[in-house]
């Protein structure tokens, strides 16, 4: 998706070209991180892109796409930026706090990619955020979160911030998570939990693969809707 913004963000397009384009990124982001053979004949089979395109057709809009990009193929992703963030606030108890939001702050950082909203936005001020609502999300130690929100600078990043409001408002508020029941237009991160009421009881949602989507939570245990830019 970086290199499809970035070569958007350079050219003028029309539909069939605004799919080779498509076609071409993911081919060569497969091709340069995850070294699978044969990639090409698979993305220029019938069955996958329907014949529109030729192997030609792909390898020349490959080198059009590099020149457009001027080589800069390793872009710093959320993703990456992700794990530099975790091991620069917490040091040797990084993988601590990882095994306990990692799954949440990946998948929140997904989301970003298909939500125009980001585009413009700093890779490292989605990733802050996606660790800010995971941090709060999965409820970790007091002390973890501050020392986050103060060592990586996130309480005075109004980037950041805003950030972790627009994650949290369209895809993790109750609001949110009932419009997606409604129309189905809503993804919801996987790992989420939406309190669906305060009561001593509380049904909450739980959307991650391999997890039911119901799961009952005791009711001793808070979610906190605090706004985490106040601190």
């Amino acid at each position: 998706m970086s290199y499809f913004d970035r070569y958007l963000s350079k050219r003028t397009v029309n539909d069939r070209s605004f799919q080779l384009v498509g076609l071409t990124a993911l081919y060569l982001a497969v091709k340069l991180f995850e070294h699978r053979k044969e990639f090409l004949s698979c993305l220029v089979h019938p069955h996958v892109s329907r014949g529109q395109f030729t192997a030609e057709q792909v390898v020349a809009m490959e080198m059009e796409l590099l020149e457009c990009l001027e080589w800069y193929v390793h872009p710093p992703t959320p993703q990456t930026f992700y794990g530099d963030l975790m091991y620069f606030v917490y040091g040797d108890n990084a993988h601590r706090v990882d095994e306990i939001i990692y799954n949440v702050a990946r998948f929140l950082t997904e989301l970003a990619v298909g939500d125009h909203w980001f585009v413009i936005k700093k890779p490292a001020s989605i990733a802050m955020a996606s660790i800010a609502n995971a941090l709060e999300l999965k409820r970790v130690t007091a002390r973890y979160r501050i020392e986050f929100l103060e060592t990586s600078g996130f309480a005075n990043d109004r980037e950041a911030i805003e950030c972790y409001e627009h994650l949290r408002e369209t895809y993790l508020s109750p609001a949110a998570s009932d419009e997606a029941e409604e129309d189905g237009s809503r993804v919801v991160s996987p790992d989420s939990v939406i309190p669906e009421s305060t009561s001593r009881s509380s049904q909450v949602r739980v959307t991650c693969p391999g997890v039911n989507l119901a799961t009952e939570l005791d009711g001793d245990v808070r979610i906190s809707n605090g706004d985490m830019s106040s601190y």
